[in-house]
């Protein structure tokens, strides 16, 4: 862990794991450090990283128990023990080292580092085993290998065996506390997250792993989850033809790209299984050795943005069958949330913590992060980068302080009183966990106490966690609105509560027609009159839900338009500012200049506006043709400070005749300058009337947004006119009313300079009855016919606010069923699905009710045998892997939910449908597997597994990447990659489908490739012997390329660049003269050349390397255009050609051509805007992303208004790219408007600006 990554920055470590300083120090120790105390006991280590090879660390060891130190991190470097491949296994060190600990009555953790130093280029592994990121760039030193190269997983896991064979006494001695292997340059499980970029030349995050080996899997990995393309792309909503051209995703220089959509999905679920088979891999090993091991997971993170690259956010499938879990969490990172997240999920596991010794972070940082992990239920703390004598003082007074305090007292059991939770999903989604860690600090600043933590792994299969439901908290007040006017009630947050989670969103039944649910606000116009009950329910991030009810009231007229404020000018220079609503302030740049205010209708067609504004400027208009303005199309005036009332009338048909379709009053303030005058306060929302019951308590807030103060803050609310009983204190409103009757409520604002504002709304208090509502879900049922069924409704699905639930009646039951309050039971006898209301009353006869769905399903048939199992043959010691075909079993009336297998050597393991291991026993087994339905009936079935004694395989060396040339003959013989051909007859065949126009005659390949693509090929040899081994290579079918180099000519020759075409060359990159060649990955034999431009040659080559010149001699470079054009041949038969153009230019600061008009397209332009701009004579302006032609006029206009002459020669469209010569039509500088009208009459109109 030399480097440490936060959200925000990335810190290198001091004690920097690549470099370890050679000081070395002796000290002898004072006094042994204690053994924890029985039970549950607490752990406080220091990490031995062991990255120099010496005993400089005994002495750090020693002062380390002597300050109180019980525990040692010691790790077993691969490195170290194996210097290089077939070196002698060198102990001693780590040897010295356990004794040490065990001499100082301190436990001993191991940690196996299975990277290595010689990860990089030509090192341990070979260049395909080696992880690759997004970018293409390898990993390097500490690299490590890809967990999908099987290959190099069975040779790290041989380590981890050998390490643990070592240390079995000590284990069985009880000297070791537990153990754990690491894989990245951190010193972490997990993919490595960064490395250098080579695009960049710097070191940054990166992705990985896009190596060979992890492609391939993820290719089967997919191909195996949707079984088919169909599956696949409906799912992907992409277009895939094979399996073998998926890729996984990545945009270049991106690494959050890599969970980009559904693909993005799965590929985290591919490399979230990859680490996990890894990591059961090995635990398996561990157990194998010694049960008693204990084996934890030493993870960077498991929470935070970078997790997901480390593919560790579902921690809690990762840590299957581990004894437990230690983060390495960064000083300024939530420690008290971190170790409240790991104790939820993995209870009764080890939950551990680590500081890190760099950047100087200071003691008191890293004690707040010791007692932080500890108060919340940690059982171990490690000291990381103390283990040198130039860094250990600066912890050994904290860890004497530390020991003191922590160590000598057993881990307490964490007893919780609040939960939060959130799902893998949403982790993945968000970048990580900070919506739950907002959630998790409200709930601990309640009572700064621990807090339990869930987390679902939705996305690996997890489908529930104990849930508490959402509840009610403060009922919803009834609303008014007006038709055909813009209603908007935004549903207060607080009016629901989840105890254990939180609310995920709210939906809305009853609305009016013209009203909708945008979020948490109810918005739109409705289109009648007429009570509507709205029903508003709420689902927590479990999908439990909850609801409640409020009454709508519709009444007539007017209806509501946008209202925009524009920089005032005709249509090519008016500019939009802002919308205004309601209550706005406008200020600063939005006023300090001519202003227009346009009108238009939401919905519909309007005829004319009549416009009435008072204020500091009053006026009085009408408009009937659109855009209808204030001040007409063209016309403004300066806004004054002060407070305006917009009255907005608009009619059915020009000059303001017909029917009146709308009347709408805007208020809106003006400040010019707030420091010389108060403004009052502006009623922004207004109340909504309100309703309660005598007798029965009563809270509200009012919104805190009721008004607002344009130019400085509110400081006070005063409410009078409650009702008996009611206070008010601030914008809160609570009591119990004692008198029934309608109160109209005044409530005043005033803000800090003293001035106040008013409003007013209506309370009524009634005696009568608040019906129930729903407050639970209710799942529907299903049952079987004939069989008994109960079932008992919740008592927590209905609630009753002023009273109690007195009756429950359910409603739609089948024949042969029936209800009995809140039971429902019987002996269904009909198939079908069918609706049940269930209506729950109240003690004053008022009653709510909810629809539930209750199917009944025929008697249930057990699976059958489709097809029968072919018998297996397996050698002892080979790897064996059998699937089962899905088409083995079937189900008639459901389906195969579960397999059972039993029987199997030993060895071998069954997971779902797959059969896997390696056979340790020889002879014939009868495998039995059992298949059940949803119901739990079952069919069985058996084959017969024949383990043979094993005969080694064919031995071959690694076939390289093959490449064919479509219409050029290809020929391959894999027979001379196998290394016994000679001294055995092989058999050689196919498994795997050829690339088209190439076919197989025993080991040999030949042919014409028709198809250019990367083919997967799987060879099969089999020796005289019975000896069977797969190899696996690509054919890769290109097209007949040419690329087309520019060289040094004569004495220093050298290659100076590859010329694509369309491209630009300084004159000052080239030697005094050049020459051209041509390669291919064709087979050639003569290529003829024909250059034309400021150097004009012909000529031919017949041998490689094929030159426009022969020998050394060349051409001087002048500037200009050049035509290139070569033809490839092959004897007589022309192979391929290309053409290409290409300009040589003298350069300065801005690209300049002698002679030639040159266009440089912006790479990336956006649409619709003129570059460059300001401009000298000539502009580009893109006009669509590709392939757009057509523009039907282009004009140049004055910013008085005058069109100037452009002749249709001075402009042109190449492609979607516009280009313009406006040399003789704009010669003087300034400011012009460029007109360009579309074929289907559209136009736009953009500014350009000519430079002096």
């Amino acid at each position: 862990m030399n480097v440490f990554y936060t959200p925000k920055k990335v810190v290198f470590g001091a004690g920097c794991i690549l470099l370890a300083c050679m000081w070395s120090l002796k000290v002898v120790a004072t006094g042994n450090a204690a053994l924890p105390p029985p039970g549950n006991p607490r752990y406080l280590s220091l990490s031995i990283m062991n990255v120099e090879s010496n005993d400089n660390y005994l002495p750090i060891m020693e002062r380390a128990a002597a300050a109180g130190i019980n525990s040692f991190l010691l790790n077993v470097n691969w490195e170290r023990i194996y210097s290089k491949r077939g070196a002698p296994a060198n102990w001693d060190q780590i040897d010295k080292q356990a004794a040490l600990a065990v001499q100082l009555n301190c436990k001993i953790m191991l940690r196996i580092w299975v990277a290595r130093h010689d990860d990089g280029n030509e090192g341990w592994w070979p260049e395909q085993t080696r992880p690759i990121s997004g970018n293409g760039d390898k990993k390097g030193l500490l690299g490590g290998f890809s967990f999908s190269d099987q290959n190099a997983v069975e040779e790290a896991n041989g380590f981890v065996r050998e390490v643990l064979e070592h240390f079995k006494g000590r284990q069985q001695a009880g000297q070791i506390a537990f153990v754990t292997v690491i894989n990245t340059s951190h010193a972490e499980i997990g993919f490595n997250i960064d490395g250098y970029n080579s695009a960049i030349q710097q070191h940054g995050l990166m992705v990985f792993d896009y190596s060979y080996h992890s492609r391939r899997a993820f290719q089967d990995w997919v191909q195996n989850k949707y079984k088919n393309l169909s599956n696949l792309n409906q799912a992907w909503n992409s277009d895939f033809s094979r399996f073998s051209d998926i890729s996984p995703p990545y945009i270049y220089n991106d690494v959050w790209s890599a969970t980009y959509g559904a693909i993005g999905k799965d590929w985290y679920l591919f490399r979230h299984y990859e680490l996990k088979n890894i990591i059961q891999k090995f635990i398996a090993t561990t157990k194998s050795v010694d049960p008693s091991y204990k084996y934890i997971n030493d993870m960077g993170s498991c929470y935070d943005p970078l997790s997901i690259l480390r593919i560790t956010l579902g921690f809690k499938d990762l840590c299957e069958n581990t004894d437990g879990l230690k983060l390495n969490d960064n000083y300024e990172y939530p420690h008290r949330f971190a170790t409240d997240l790991v104790r939820s999920n993995l209870p009764g596991k080890i939950v551990g913590q680590e500081i890190g010794n760099v950047n100087a972070i200071g003691e008191q940082n890293w004690r707040e992060h010791i007692n932080e992990a500890f108060e919340h239920g940690a059982d171990w703390v490690n000291f990381f980068g103390f283990d040198q004598s130039f860094n250990f003082p600066a912890g050994e007074n904290l860890i004497r302080e530390m020991a003191a305090k922590w160590l000598n007292s057993p881990v307490q059991q964490i007893q919780t009183t609040q939960t939060v939770s959130y799902t893998l999903s949403e982790a993945v989604s968000q970048g990580g966990t900070s919506s739950v860690q907002g959630r998790w600090r409200t709930e601990y600043n309640k009572t700064r106490r621990p807090v339990k933590v869930l987390l679902l792994e939705d996305m690996l299969g997890e489908t529930t966690i104990a849930n508490q439901l959402p509840v009610v908290q403060t009922p919803l007040m009834n609303q008014l609105a007006t038709v055909s006017q813009w209603f908007q009630y935004e549903i207060p947050t607080q009016a629901f509560r989840d105890p254990d989670g939180f609310i995920t969103g709210i939906t809305a039944t009853g609305l009016p027609t013209g009203l909708s649910l945008s979020g948490w606000r109810i918005e739109g116009k409705a289109f009648a009159t007429g009570e509507h009950t709205i029903t508003i329910t709420a689902t927590d991030n479990s999908g439990a839900k909850v609801s409640t009810t409020f009454k709508l009231s519709v009444t007539g007229t007017s209806s509501g338009n946008i209202v925009s404020l524009f920089k005032a000018g005709n249509f090519l220079t008016r500019r939009f500012v802002r919308y205004i609503q309601e209550g706005d302030t406008l200020r600063g740049e939005d006023i300090r200049q001519t202003s227009n205010i346009l009108v238009s209708p939401r919905s519909g067609a309007v005829g004319s506006y009549s416009f009435a504004m008072s204020g500091p400027y009053s006026i009085s208009s009408e408009d009937s043709q659109a855009p209808y303005g204030l001040f007409g199309d063209n016309g403004g005036v300066m806004l004054k400070s002060g407070n305006y009332t917009l009255t907005i009338k608009s009619y059915v048909q020009a000059n303001l005749k017909g029917s009146l379709l709308s009347e709408q009053v805007l208020r809106f303030v003006v400040v010019e300058n707030s420091q010389n005058q108060n403004l009052p306060p502006v009623l922004h929302k207004v109340p909504a009337d309100l309703f309660a019951k005598t007798g029965q308590p009563f809270a509200l807030r009012l919104s805190d947004s009721t008004f607002i103060d344009p130019d400085g803050f509110l400081n006070s609310f005063t409410i009078t006119g409650l009702p008996d009983g009611l206070r008010g204190d601030g914008t809160l409103i609570s009591g119990t009313p004692t008198q029934k009757g309608i109160y109209t409520v005044n409530v005043r604002a005033t803000d800090n300079g003293g001035s106040s504002s008013e409003t007013k709304f209506k309370f009524t208090i009634s005696a009568d009855n608040i019906p129930p509502y729903v407050s639970g879900r209710l799942s529907n049922l299903s049952a079987e016919i004939n069989k008994p069924f109960s079932y008992t409704i919740p008592g927590n699905i209905f609630s009753d606010s002023d009273g109690q639930i007195s009756s429950v009646t359910v409603l739609g039951l089948p024949e042969g069923m029936s209800g009995n309050g809140s039971l429902i039971s019987g002996v269904p006898k009909k198939v079908g699905v069918f609706q049940l209301i269930a209506i729950a009353t109240d003690n004053e006869n008022a009653s709510v009710q909810l629809t539930f769905q209750l199917t009944v399903f025929p008697e249930n048939k057990a699976p059958l045998v489709a097809k029968a199992l072919t018998d297996q043959v397996a050698d002892s010691g080979a790897v064996f892997s059998y699937v089962l075909p899905d088409d083995t079993f079937l189900d008639t009336d459901g389906e195969i939910t579960r397999l059972e297998i039993s029987g199997l050597p030993a060895g071998l393991t069954a997971q779902g449908k797959t059969i896997g291991g390696t056979p340790t026993q020889t002879g014939e087994f009868l495998v039995v597997v059992k298949a059940f339905d949803n119901k739990e009936a079952f069919v069985q079935t058996s084959f017969k597994l024949t383990v043979r004694k094993n005969v080694a395989p064919p031995a071959f060396n690694r076939i390289p990447d093959l490449l064919a040339v479509m219409g050029q003959v290809f020929y391959f013989d894999i027979l001379q990659y196998f290394k016994d051909a000679q001294t055995s007859t092989l058999t050689i065949s196919y498994a795997s489908a050829l690339p088209p126009g190439i076919t197989a005659n025993g080991s040999r390949l030949s042919g014409n490739p028709t198809a250019v693509g990367e083919y997967p090929m799987k060879a099969i040899a089999r020796d005289s012997k019975g000896g069977t081994t797969e190899v696996e290579f690509r054919i890769i079918v290109q097209k007949p390329e040419l690329r087309v180099m520019l060289h040094k000519a004569g004495g220093a020759s050298g290659v100076i660049r590859e010329i694509a075409n369309a491209d630009i060359i300084a004159l000052s990159t080239l030697s005094d003269t050049v020459n051209i060649f041509i390669e291919s990955n064709a087979n050639i034999t003569t290529i003829m050349f024909e250059m034309t431009g400021p150097v004009t040659y012909k000529g031919s080559d017949e041998a490689a390397p094929f030159g426009l010149y022969p020998g050394t001699s060349g051409f001087k470079p002048r500037v200009g255009t050049y035509q290139f054009k070569v033809t490839a041949y092959r004897n007589t038969t022309v192979v391929t050609s290309r053409t290409i153009q290409f300009d040589i230019i003298v350069a300065s600061n801005t690209p300049v051509r002698e002679g030639v008009v040159e266009y440089i397209p912006a790479p990336a332009a956006e649409l619709w805007k003129p570059f460059p701009n300001p401009y000298t004579n000539r502009v580009q302006v893109q006009i669509a992303a590709e392939g757009y032609s057509s523009l039907k006029a282009v004009e140049v206009w004055s910013v008085e208004g005058a069109q100037l002459p452009l002749p249709a020669s001075n402009w042109r469209v190449e492609g979607a790219l516009l280009e313009l010569d406006l040399s003789q039509t704009t010669p003087t500088p300034g400011t012009y408007i460029l007109r360009l009208t579309e074929d289907n009459g559209k136009q736009k109109a953009v500014k350009i600006v000519k430079m002096p």
